[in-house]
């Protein structure tokens, strides 16, 4: 006798269809998160980590980054899938960037003044390079999701323009703009699907 769970995969790969409410409610919940740290870019770095609004504009950025980075994850459309996977990777760490503002970065702004927090926070090797990481996987995964998109027509020419506009943004250290750039293309690649 042979067991079928053991020859079973674990997860079937998802079609941009059965991916809709994943792509939808993630990308909602990174911009709403996304637009409450936009909303405090007129403060001081510290007072603004320090702010109410940090909280739950973190928790739902960590939140959606992570239901979009597993999306992605079993996402197969006719673009390279080492760009898809790429991208899931880049939009996770992205997630452990917020989750870090969510965490640490509260903590340190709590027991220092402004230019130790400067200094702790941005001009540390140790939050830059995460950043940078992030920034450098998804210029690459997001602009061949686009390009091959367009090129094989598996994305709506909107979203493919958004994907590769998306990774140009994400060259920014912070991820918020390019989060929100990617948040839209997956709205339209989802709206897309729940039209066919």
């Amino acid at each position: 006798m042979t067991n079928a769970s053991a020859t079973a995969p674990l997860a079937a790969p998802a079609t941009s269809r059965s991916l809709a409410l994943p792509f939808t409610v993630g990308s909602v919940l990174t911009i709403l998160g996304a637009v409450g740290y936009i909303a405090l870019n007129g403060m001081e770095p510290r007072e603004a980590f320090q702010h109410p609004v940090t909280i739950p504009s973190a928790v739902a950025v960590v939140s959606g980054c992570l239901v979009l980075s597993l999306g992605l994850a079993r996402w197969r459309a006719d673009v390279p899938t080492w760009a898809v996977l790429g991208a899931a990777v880049g939009v996770a760490l992205a997630a452990c960037s917020s989750y870090e503002i969510l965490s640490t970065l509260r903590a340190v702004a709590a027991g220092t003044d402004d230019a130790t927090f400067r200094e702790l926070t941005f001009e540390s090797t140790a939050i830059l390079v995460p950043l940078f990481a992030k920034s450098a996987i998804l210029l690459v995964c997001l602009v061949t999701i686009g390009v091959t998109g367009l090129r094989r027509r598996a994305l709506p020419k909107p979203a493919a323009v958004a994907f590769v506009v998306a990774g140009v943004v994400s060259l920014f250290p912070v991820p918020m703009p390019g989060l929100i750039v990617l948040s839209i293309a997956l709205l339209l690649t989802a709206r897309r699907a729940t039209s066919l």
